[in-house]
């Protein structure tokens, strides 16, 4: 019976460790995006962000634009946001459970950066990208993944916080930009899940030694 709750207590502590809040971090389902619209259940929080297609079946293609020949971070769709000092674009979804004050909270992430591509969106900086929780009238900063490095390169991007007292329904990336600078960030492959604590990896440890225990016998 010791055995069978720590089997279950490390079935359930398993579950939790993998619980993601989001769908669609790649952008690959839901309807098509393109210039000014993102794919569902994405939203447009700040301005118009965009869904570029690196195919331009789903969406705008990028060939001959911006990113053109950097390809998706995975897949072949991933969001973009230009933003120019005040204006930035940003994007949300209202994720598949609410995150309540004291959660430890992980995202990770694909960004890549456009500079001097020219063109009427001509970007001046390399960008990151701001993260906001929102509970349907308040946003709340978190924390920023940091922009990347090279010019047109997906580099990987982690940020981890305790969520701020609430409950917070909806995240929302925006793109970054400081006055008379403009940026293009593009984002794929974002994953948000929370971060075990100390207790539960305790109980999937044990759950876990109980079960190489039976399978000796």
């Amino acid at each position: 019976m010791h055995k069978t709750l720590l089997i279950a207590a490390a079935l359930s502590a398993a579950a939790l460790a993998n619980a993601t809040y989001i769908v669609n971090g790649g952008f690959e389902t839901g309807s098509p995006g393109t210039i000014s619209v993102m794919r569902s259940p994405w939203y447009s929080f700040y301005n118009s962000p965009d869904t570029l297609d690196t195919t331009g079946i789903n969406g705008f293609s990028t060939v001959g634009y911006d990113f053109d020949g950097a390809g998706a971070g995975e897949g072949t769709v991933f969001a973009r946001t230009i933003n120019i000092g005040s204006y930035i674009e940003g994007f949300g979804q209202t994720m598949t459970t609410a995150i309540t004050g004291g959660t430890e909270i992980t995202i990770g992430a694909l960004l890549a950066s456009e500079l001097n591509q020219g063109g009427a969106y001509n970007a001046t900086v390399l960008g990151g990208i701001d993260v906001f929780l929102y509970d349907g009238v308040t946003t709340q900063f978190v924390g920023a993944l940091a922009a990347s490095t090279a010019v047109r390169t997906w580099q990987s991007r982690s940020l981890t916080f305790v969520a701020p007292t609430g409950t917070w329904t909806d995240i929302v990336f925006s793109g970054q930009a400081t006055a008379g600078d403009i940026s293009q960030t593009a984002i794929d492959a974002i994953n948000v899940e929370v971060v075990p604590e100390p207790a539960t990896l305790l109980a999937l440890g044990a759950g876990l030694a109980a079960l190489a225990r039976r399978r000796r016998k």
